[in-house]
């Protein structure tokens, strides 16, 4: 007897906490199955890899070639068919409805795959691709599960066809494996489907190579702060769905899995939680989409007992967390911690409940990783102002390649100098190298610095500090380290939220985003523009943005700072820095001193790109006085603290 872990024993209750706690739930569910009964395909599902939303009738045709009205022919369309997401929502819509229209359309789809496709030659690329036969099975299990559970099975010879199928499909994931796979997220993904299939079918050898396959996967493709290699958040999600639904498909079954598997998941939960805004939205980086993914936080919460993972995940299921809780006790929130800094893969956080600050300071990871080194994202409450461009594509485009680019992102470049460009779909022309600082959190200070080496050929090196101030305020400093006999011209990008406003004059430019507002505040002498772009939220879909680009002529070892504060009327200026024994007035290349004000409050800052050559001396600026490479002291405090030596 088969033995699929996705049966309920009361369907009825989960579909009326959906209607109590996911309200509009059920309202997207049953739109899309009336769409789909109407003939209608549109690929929508809420963690669908390549969306689309453009109309396309369904036929025999379209498992196996992709429709006409599919712009540029992106054989993704035909892949995220091949899923069938759009079948497991025919199920939920006939959870919700007992619609005979529901089941009939599922099972002449259904029907309809397979006498059209199989495990053959000719399919594997359309419809049997490997990675959606892996993530077809959950979704043909789920199905099976709700038509059961709702007392309306599936036809004996339909469900027969299905098992039948789901042969072929443990016999293709068994056999395709390479290097590859153990590295690439293509392999949980699979494996995840392998060991559903083994477990369903009772192939109880097949089920423990599964496991023993992810396990070795999550080694090779999880870093130690638990954030998936590839850097996209998008994907990282994929691959945690992958083992969440694994440990809790084994759970119901009474497998056993490893400790090592079990922790790297829960890592992998708690980088996720840390890789999304507050509201539980995915930053655009990478390959990724705006989409919410608290539900696989609050999945790992029950799933690892874990007060914190509760707290992070906002505490409220989502959809999917309903169809899963049976079995499972739901932990208490601990207190939310806010800073979040991913040392191994490079990805910082600082949230001080006002504001958001994220650097992205890790390797390039897969073809899915852009040319993004030292990107800064800003959210201020709970509106996004400052944005990474997203994706939009897989097809080899311009905007394919533009959106990887280095000007896509919150970065700054040194014009003309770049020899790292995007190369067709997947590819660079190089690879540059990270450097990473460490990281120092101290009182209300936090400073999170790195580097990069792309223009290392042209004698420079490129290097970002940010600084918190206070709960709303942050200082952006720009490094050029190289021979100071030498100019360079630094230009960098910040990309606006599409929907924002922007205002600029008076040496500032004031960004709104409905009643959010921040000033950014460039250094003096640096010349600002204002033009549009495309931004890219979600697969297929493109928003016009606006950018604000600052370029400035820049000596080696030479410094651009730019202030972001919630207060509009936040002022910085310039202030001398210089050696008190000595009495000598350091340079732009030596030092950068700085008098901020915002929120009733006065900051002094010293950032020096190098060191020089002196005896023993103590550094002044202002009022402050002390030693260290980055120093700041508010106005009233006795001493100043030193953040980087």
């Amino acid at each position: 007897m088969n033995r699929n872990p996705y049966e309920f024993k009361d369907l009825d209750r989960i579909v009326h906490e959906i209607r109590l706690c996911c309200p509009g739930e059920e309202d997207g569910i049953i739109q899309w199955a009336d769409e789909t009964c109407g003939g209608t395909i549109r690929h929508r599902a809420h963690y669908e890899m390549e969306r689309c939303m453009v109309p396309v009738r369904f036929s025999s045709s379209v498992w196996n070639n992709v429709p006409n009205e599919i712009e540029n022919r992106d054989p993704e369309w035909l892949y995220a068919l091949n899923r069938h997401s759009i079948l497991l929502n025919l199920a939920k819509a006939y959870a919700f409805t007992r619609n005979a229209a529901y089941k009939d359309t599922f099972s002449s789809m259904m029907r309809s795959f397979l006498d059209n496709t199989s495990y053959r030659a000719d399919c594997l690329n359309t419809s049997w691709r490997s990675l959606e036969t892996g993530i077809r099975v959950e979704n043909w299990l789920r199905s099976k599960a709700i038509f059961k559970a709702s007392g309306s099975p599936l036809d004996k010879d339909l469900d027969e066809r299905m098992d039948k199928s789901l042969l072929e499909h443990k016999k293709q994931l068994l056999e395709t494996r390479r290097a590859f796979h153990r590295l690439s997220n293509w392999g949980v993904i699979q494996d995840h489907g392998l060991f559903l299939a083994a477990s369903y079918l009772n192939d109880t050898d097949t089920a423990k190579l599964a496991l023993d396959r992810l396990e070795e996967e999550v080694v090779n493709q999880v870093l130690p702060d638990g954030v998936h290699w590839e850097q996209s958040p998008l994907y990282h999600c994929e691959v945690l769905h992958g083992i969440l639904d694994t440990l809790l498909a084994a759970r119901r079954l009474g497998i056993g899995t490893g400790s090592i598997f079990r922790s790297r998941a829960e890592k992998m939960a708690l980088a996720l939680s840390l890789l999304m805004k507050r509201n539980g939205t995915l930053l655009l980086q990478g390959d990724s989409d705006e989409i919410n993914c608290q539900d696989l936080v609050y999945l790992a919460a029950c799933l690892f007992g874990s007060p914190t993972l509760m707290a992070r995940s906002g505490g409220r299921r989502k959809e999917e967390n309903c169809w899963d809780m049976e079995g499972l006790d739901v932990p208490e929130a601990s207190r939310r911690v806010r800073d979040g800094l991913l040392e191994a893969s490079g990805n910082y956080r600082i949230d001080t409940g006002l504001m958001e600050v994220r650097m992205s300071a890790g390797n390039l990871g897969s073809g899915h990783g852009h040319l993004n080194p030292l990107h800064v994202d800003f959210t201020y409450r709970g509106a996004t102002l400052l944005t990474d461009s997203g994706r939009y594509t897989y097809v080899d485009c311009d905007e394919r390649r533009t959106l990887k680019d280095f000007e896509a992102h919150n970065t700054f470049i040194l014009e003309g100098l770049e020899h790292c460009r995007p190369y067709g779909s997947w590819g660079y022309t190089g690879i540059y190298e990270i450097l990473r600082s460490p990281s120092v959190h101290s009182g209300r200070y936090t400073l999170i610095q790195a580097s990069h080496l792309e223009y290392l050929g042209s004698r420079a090196v490129c290097r970002r500090k940010v600084l918190s101030l206070g709960e709303r305020t942050v200082l952006v400093l720009d490094e050029v380290l190289a021979p100071e006999n030498e100019s360079f011209a630094y230009k960098a990008f910040w990309h606006v939220q599409p929907g924002s406003t922007l205002t600029e004059g008076e040496g500032r430019i004031v960004i709104c985003n409905g009643s959010s507002r921040i000033t950014m505040l460039p250094d003096h002498g640096t010349d600002p523009d204002i033009f549009k772009t495309g931004i890219s939220p979600f697969y297929n879909i493109m928003e016009e943005g606006q950018c604000i680009s600052l370029s400035k002529a820049v000596p080696g070892y030479g410094t651009v700072a730019t202030l972001i504060s919630g207060d509009e009327d936040a002022t910085i200026k310039r202030l001398p820095v210089e050696l008190i024994d000595a009495k000598t007035v350091l340079n732009e290349t030596e030092a950068c001193g700085l008098l901020i004000r915002a929120d009733g409050c006065e900051w002094t800052v010293v950032s020096r790109s190098r060191e020089i050559v002196n005896q023993v001396d103590i550094l002044r600026c202002g009022s402050m006085e002390g030693y260290a490479r980055v120093l700041v002291q508010e106005k009233g405090e006795k001493y100043p603290t030193g953040l980087s030596y």
